[in-house]
């Protein structure tokens, strides 16, 4: 995939997940399990007591099926620290032949939120082949297809999500952007333009990257005026670090020369992030090219009133 605006790194920002991707809810993969958990977690001085009446049963017999759910399951619902018991059991229990879907449902998130994300979409891709229905699901497989580079099947669910009635913005959002990655963007143009009509975060960000997809085929003025609709009015929080639409304002502004202007515009970023070395550079550059363009106007100056 192309980089969109290099020296600002708002690609590595948009297309490494930093807003894309979302499950319609826009939860994490855990705090999704644990909604679902809510309603029949156990109790934590039952779970101690359950938990311990399964390792009895374990020592007496390690292939008890029944008793590795429950000691998995327990060791998921006591928390992060405890994931590496509770994915060693599940699996173990899946090993022997446990089929239910909510072990594959477990695992999946364990592995998506220790970072292990190969691991993760084939436990969804389990839970769905028992479970074809369950779009939160659905689109948590579809946040790690594409954060693991599979475009294509990111966007068959997708497409799928929303064919079944989803009509989260988002989905299409993310649809628009699978089909970036995957060098289809007049497909994306057309999704991202009807997004922009919607006047929301959703369509702002949609004018981004439309900004990106114009300023990749070198239309750079084009793409100025798409970031400048980008912008957040105030307060507003379109989802997009506003130090990112700034950057890319001034990248596009730098390509033209416009150095005054995309002077302004880094100063705008980095007074949001001051931190950003890449900002830094890039208005060291800008400003000596101007003060480039300033001694040229002089020597102009000079020889006129020569």
């Amino acid at each position: 995939m192309k980089r969109w605006i290099p020296a600002a790194c708002v690609a590595a920002l948009v297309f490494a997940g930093f807003w894309l991707a979302r499950s319609s809810s826009r939860r994490s993969a855990e705090a999704v399990a644990q909604a679902q958990l809510a309603s029949s977690s156990v109790p934590v001085p039952q779970r101690e007591h359950r938990l311990e009446a399964a390792a009895l049963q374990l020592k007496e017999d390690p292939e008890n099926i029944q008793a590795l759910l429950e000691s998995g399951r327990l060791h998921y619902e006591k928390g992060k620290e405890f994931y590496p018991d509770a994915i060693n059991e599940l699996e173990e229990a899946w090993r022997l032949g446990a089929l239910d879907p909510m072990t594959f449902y477990y695992l999946g998130v364990m592995y998506q939120e220790e970072g292990l994300y190969s691991f993760a979409i084939s436990q969804y891709k389990r839970f769905l082949r028992n479970k074809p229905d369950d779009l939160e699901i659905r689109l948590l497989l579809a946040k790690l297809l594409y954060q693991n580079g599979q475009y294509d099947e990111a966007l068959t669910h997708y497409a799928w999500a929303q064919s079944h009635g989803s009509k989260d913005p988002v989905v299409r959002e993310n649809m628009g952007l699978c089909l970036v990655a995957l060098k289809r963007t007049d497909e994306a143009s057309k999704i991202f333009q009807e997004l922009s009509q919607r006047g929301s975060a959703e369509g702002k960000r949609a004018d981004f990257y439309l900004g990106q997809i114009a300023s990749d085929g070198l239309r750079y003025q084009e793409a100025i005026d798409l970031f400048s609709k980008a912008l957040p009015l105030g307060n507003e929080d379109i989802g997009i670090p506003p130090a990112v639409l700034h950057a890319a304002l001034a990248v596009d502004l730098q390509k033209l020369e416009r150095w005054d202007s995309a002077k302004a515009e880094w100063e705008k970023a980095l007074g949001y992030d001051p931190s950003d070395k890449k900002a830094k550079r890039q208005l060291g550059v800008v400003k000596a090219a101007i003060r480039k363009a300033e001694r040229a106007a002089k020597r102009r100056s000079s020889r006129r009133r020569g």
